[in-house]
């Protein structure tokens, strides 16, 4: 049965940019064993004509998803033989010194007779001449610069031409490189270009992750792991897994046991590595030192490890002592040319979206912004301090964010949304944020979003009116979280005047939460809310619809919520008394642990109110749960406050 030839290129081309072969040899392989037909020839079968024996031996290295049924798809027989193609192709990269070509792969890869050997080369070359215009065809259709390196093959005994940018080191291996980078640097003190050094090497090898193993190689034994570590490594790596329980497959295993090697047995390549002052003498000195592939294919290795720099570069990581926070903000820039300038109290139109980097430094205690200035005279500085802000497109944000939790734990997926209130700026807001995510430990996605407050005590009305205004972007922001971070819970903590942006637009966050997305937010988190008892009474059945768990903090202290109170002539949710409570909805009093002078912030301030939300966040716990709080009733009213 024939099958569509132009879906086959296609095909060809997808699976050959995946396994950095070329797509053209793959089609004509195909076209000269069955002329690109699906079904039986005899013992062998689809259009590349495997025997059972050979689809078992080499479909395991395509995955453990590919079953022996599989043999029937001429799509995943593309599949396999790309994976067949590209290990056979490396172990002739380091046997010849070059890129094999066609007649070599042929050779290497089939001992069968559909062709006679004295007829190869003239069958290879009728092949990929009737399907030079499919390759072409299928080629153009992709328009992107990985293809267009892959030129048509005229003749099967001239060496093909290899890609720019090795496609194996590119979508997959740019996730993992930034990651593995930033442990280098951090456990051996390399800078980003040795770092990128190591990382470029094994891309060139491991495939971008995809090829661990080689099943053919010429040594005649498999090479496994990151750097397809030989006897005798081979043996120690296989050891090392085993002893430490985890499994050779895994970044955790192949990262453990490259840094025992760099600690140990390898251990004079550390200090080569860090003498080096370029990005191509290190990929040498680390080919010539712990690879030890005799110098192939240098530029190969180059070319992934500037794909490893610009991956890390481009995204956001956390090195020691900074944290990334990332953000929404309606706000203007001070300066359009100069991101670092930050944004401005006056309200923008447009959305911005980015992330900024703060350092904490090692003296920093739990719930604090810095000592003050007349103890820092005989102490240690221990403010937070933002470095830089890095704005995207919305498109990029939601890319970055997403890139950045899939490279983590599934367990540490979390997302936490920080709304904050009134007298706040922009720089105040990342560093607040920055604090309350660096305190929770949260290494997922610590964001926040910053409304236009105009960071002036006086400017309490002006506030007012801001908030209201920004009432759609909170509950845009909120919703594309759930919908696009790829997140595995999506939390809300809003504190004070935040409350009032996050409170009014619960409602379509209620509706276009489920609609749009169809998860709930996990916990939401209200503090210290400047907020009219009634007018929020208003939107608590709407709440219940949209988070698992609501938590209402409340504090008798609150000197900003009784000013509020004197000027709108009417009780405020955070303060009490009287005690808020809702069906529903845990109110929580703090009077007990709150210890500031204003009692305001001790959403970021209390440690107890810290660990109280930590809780809630990693465990989701009810209040009666939480070993700090006890139950009180009030006028037959259950609610919750901290045990003295």
């Amino acid at each position: 049965m024939l099958i569509d030839r132009a879906e086959f290129a296609l095909e060809c081309v997808s699976q050959a940019e995946h396994f950095g072969v070329h797509p053209h040899y793959l089609l004509a392989v195909a076209q000269l064993r069955s002329s690109i037909a699906d079904g039986r020839a005899g013992d062998r079968v689809g259009p590349f004509r495997f025997t059972l024996s050979e689809w078992n031996m080499h479909r395991v290295s395509a995955g453990p998803e590919v079953r022996p049924a599989e043999i029937e798809s001429w799509r995943v027989q593309c599949r396999v033989f790309a994976v067949m193609t590209s290990q056979t192709q490396q172990r002739l990269l380091e046997q010849l010194g070059r890129y094999p070509n066609p007649t070599e792969l042929y050779r290497a890869q089939w001992s069968d007779n559909l062709v006679e050997v004295h007829q190869l080369a003239h069958a290879l070359r009728l092949a990929l001449n009737s399907t030079a215009s499919l390759i072409e065809t299928a080629s153009d259709s992709r328009h992107d610069e990985s293809t267009a390196a892959w030129a048509k093959i005229t003749e099967p005994e001239d060496r093909p031409p290899v890609p720019f940018i090795p496609i194996r080191c590119d979508a997959n291996f740019a996730v993992t490189a930034p990651s593995v980078m930033s442990r280098l640097m951090r456990d051996f003190g390399f800078t980003e270009f040795q770092a990128a050094s190591i990382v470029g090497n094994l891309g060139h090898r491991f495939g971008g992750t995809k090829l661990m193993r080689e099943t053919r190689p010429s040594s005649g034994t498999s090479g496994d792991g990151w750097a397809h570590w030989r006897e005798p490594r081979r043996g120690d790596f296989e050891a090392f897994c085993r002893n430490k329980n985890l499994h050779p497959t895994s970044d955790e295993a192949n990262y453990a046991f490259l840094k025992q090697e760099l600690q140990t047995s390898e251990h004079q390549t550390v200090p080569a590595l860090k003498a080096t002052t370029t990005l191509n003498e290190a990929v040498r000195v680390f080919d010539a030192l712990y690879v030890r592939a005799g110098g192939i294919e240098l530029d190969s290795r180059r070319h992934c490890a500037e794909r490893a720099l610009k991956a890390f570069r481009m995204e956001p990581h956390l090195d020691t002592g900074d944290y990334v926070v990332w953000y929404g903000t309606n706000r203007q820039l001070v300066n359009p040319a100069d991101i670092q300038q930050g944004y401005s109290a006056t309200p923008d139109r447009e959305t911005h979206y980015g992330w900024c980097r703060v350092f904490v430094p090692a003296s920093h205690r739990v719930g604090s912004l810095g000592t003050p200035w007349w103890q820092r005279v005989w102490w240690t500085d221990d403010r937070p301090k933002l470095l830089d802000t890095t704005e995207k497109t919305e498109t990029e944000f939601w890319k970055a964010i997403s890139s950045h939790l899939h490279r983590i734990d599934v367990s540490e997926r979390h997302a936490v949304i920080f709304v904050h209130g009134y007298n706040v700026s922009f720089q105040d807001a990342a560093l607040r944020a920055a604090q309350i995510g660096y305190d929770l430990s949260i290494k997922g996605a610590m964001a926040f979003f910053s409304w236009p407050s105009q960071g002036k005590v006086w400017r309490y009305a002006a506030d007012e009116t801001t908030i209201e205004a920004s009432e759609d972007v909170i509950a845009k922001f909120m919703v594309d979280f759930a919908q696009k971070s790829q997140a595995k819970a999506v939390h809300i903590i809003a504190h004070s005047m935040g409350n009032r942006g996050v409170s009014r637009a619960v409602d379509r966050i209620a509706a276009l939460a489920k609609q749009q997305t169809g998860v709930q937010f996990s916990q939401i988190i209200l503090a210290a809310a400047d907020v009219h008892a009634d007018t929020f009474r208003q939107f608590c059945a709407a709440y219940l619809q949209v988070a698992k768990r609501t938590t209402l903090y409340v504090s008798a202290r609150d000197r900003v919520g009784e000013a509020s109170r004197w000027l709108h002539k009417f009780p405020r949710v955070g303060l009490l008394p009287p005690v808020f409570v809702f069906p529903g909805i845990d109110t929580v009093n703090v009077t007990n642990v709150d210890l500031s002078k204003l009692g305001h912030s001790y959403v970021s301030a209390a440690r107890c109110v810290l660990e109280d939300i930590n809780e809630l966040i990693r465990y989701g716990s009810p209040p009666d749960k939480r070993v700090r709080l006890q139950s009180e009733i009030n006028q037959g009213e259950q609610f919750w406050s901290f045990r003295k």
